[in-house]
């Protein structure tokens, strides 16, 4: 993977036999303006445009972007750039993957969702139905142009939903890198450059050691074996979380599942959890066999087990951790008590 800046990424723009920009209808009004701004030769380019929101992260979207680019004439030799959060660039990552074999692509991110997460480590995935990324691949010959001003177009909420990503790099990874994001006042440190590229760096080690997720890429899915079931349970509920808010979720309840492991004291549990607390959403928690159901989709598990990635001391994780169903339903009562009326 490369990280280069606008003026670099666009300059190398001429060697393609065309370039494509694909946006959603919010990046198209809050970011467009400043990308095409950028550089003389993307003033022509085609632009396609979707519908914003993870219910249009489906494969519906990927044929109509995909028929637009056969109508366009757009060869192999071309540049697709996504210019959006988590979401469009699964969806258009995905697609420069699959598009006449593969195409060069250039992920824009404008979230701090995508800046810390989506944009790096090469992931790409469509859901199906209400399953997350049930579809997709890897692909790490990525471009990626951070520009840390597209964040000033995003909503408070939005800020926080990244927010969740960063601190679960530090607790992954670096303790230090946690607790310093944990102490700060919610978003006071968001814009700060230093900690985004700090995070950054988290994921990249981590990927580039593991590009394909055999072994230690796994431990970036902490949080995510809940987080993910509780996404998808939500949407299903008409009442979507955001991406960080179901991680947040997610993290608190794994956790629990941590402590009852003796991976982590009792004092972490309840100190990262009240730190939790302020980026997730009140909800009635589900059931069990609810859960589990979504659980056992999961891409991570295989037929007879069900393997988490859990924090092992705050700053380390273990992956491939069993994890049987009693211990689940103790985490989810345990989430229950924290929203409990």
């Amino acid at each position: 993977m490369v990280r280069i800046n606008n003026k670099a990424t666009l300059a190398n723009a001429k060697q393609y036999s065309n370039v494509v920009i694909v946006c959603d209808s919010n990046t198209k009004k809050h970011c467009l303006p400043r990308l095409l701004a950028s550089n003389q030769l993307l003033k022509t380019a085609p632009i396609v445009t979707i519908a914003a929101g993870e219910q249009h992260k489906n494969l519906a979207t990927v044929e109509r972007i995909i028929t637009t680019l056969l109508k366009l004439e757009i060869d192999r030799n071309a540049l697709l750039i996504g210019l959006g959060g988590g979401v469009l660039l699964d969806i258009v990552g995905w697609i420069a993957m699959i598009y006449k074999r593969g195409i060069a692509f250039c992920a824009v991110p404008t979230s701090l969702l995508a800046m810390v997460d989506a944009a790096h480590g090469g992931k790409r995935g469509i859901n199906i139905g209400l399953l997350k990324n049930a579809i997709g691949g890897i692909n790490t010959s990525e471009l990626v142009v951070l520009d840390t001003t597209y964040l000033d177009t995003l909503p408070y909420k939005h800020i926080k939903n990244g927010y969740v990503e960063m601190l679960k790099h530090g607790l992954i990874a670096d303790a230090p890198l946690f607790w310093k994001l944990a102490t700060a006042e919610v978003g006071s440190l968001l814009l700060n450059e230093s900690e985004i590229n700090s995070s950054i760096a988290i994921k990249t080690k981590i990927t580039t050691q593991d590009p394909t997720e055999l072994g230690l890429r796994k431990v970036l899915n902490a949080g995510h074996s809940l987080g993910h079931a509780f996404e998808s349970y939500y949407m299903k509920q008409g009442k979507a979380l955001l991406h960080g808010e179901a991680v947040a979720l997610g993290l608190i309840g794994e956790l629990y599942i941590s402590h009852s492991k003796n991976l982590i004291t009792l004092d972490d549990l309840i100190e990262i959890t009240n730190v939790l607390l302020a980026y997730t959403v009140r909800q009635k928690i589900p059931p069990k066999e609810v859960i589990i159901k979504y659980i056992v989709q999961d891409k991570k598990n295989n037929k007879t087990q069900l393997l988490f990635s859990l924090i092992n001391g705050v700053g380390t994780c273990k992956y491939d951790v069993k994890v049987s169903e009693k211990e689940i339903a103790a985490a989810l009562k345990y989430l229950q008590s924290i929203y409990h009326d």
